[in-house]
This record gives structure tokens, sequence and C-alpha cells, in this order.
């Protein structure tokens, strides 16, 4: 399987930082395998439609790695990205607080 293609975008909130963490981003993806062909610095949801952008346009990257936390993320960004085990809910197949009982032996 060929090295999947990565942009970094790292938020405007981490701009004084951003040397430190695109070198993050850079070692994170070298160690995933990810081929890196473009970083974005911009800041806000400018920099993630610049990142969005980049995947669907001559660089054809296939992951986004993100120099900060999710929550850093443009609420209104597309394409969106939602995680539905974090809302408390249970996720089918999961099970939660579930413990084996422990086995009785008459003696």
């Amino acid at each position: 399987m060929p090295d999947l293609r990565a942009v970094i975008w790292v938020p405007e909130k981490y701009y004084a930082d951003r040397q430190h963490r695109i070198g993050l981003c850079v070692a994170y993806c070298a160690r995933r395998g990810y081929l890196v062909v473009g970083i974005v610095t911009d800041g806000g949801a400018a920099g993630w439609a610049d990142a969005t952008q980049m995947c669907f346009g001559d660089t054809q990257a296939e992951v986004i790695v993100v120099g900060g936390r999710r929550e850093d993320l443009p609420l209104d960004r597309l394409p969106r990205s939602e995680f539905i085990g974090e809302e408390g809910q249970e996720i089918p197949g999961q099970r939660r607080g579930w413990r084996r009982r422990p086995r009785i032996i008459d003696r």
C-alpha cells in the first residue's frame, strides 16, 4: 500500500509555537508513514479551508494532521467530523461498566 499523503494544519492560537507543533506533526507523520505534502499555518476557518482544499486539489492529500486540539477545529467546517462516542452515549457493541462475575468454587 502506498504512503498516505498528509497536510499539517496548525491553528492560529498556536502561531507563536508553530515551529514546535510542526515538528511534532512531522514526527507523527513519519511514525505513521505519511508523506507530508503541505503545511498550513493560517488561522481559523480560512486555514482549515486551505487544508481541506489540499485534499481535493492537486495534492490529493488523504489526511489532515491538526497541530492542536479537537476543540480548535472550526465548528462550521466542511467536511465535518463528528464523534458519537464522546457524548456519553453507548456505542453499539460496546459494553460499559460490564465485568465478568467471579466464579465461585465449592470446597
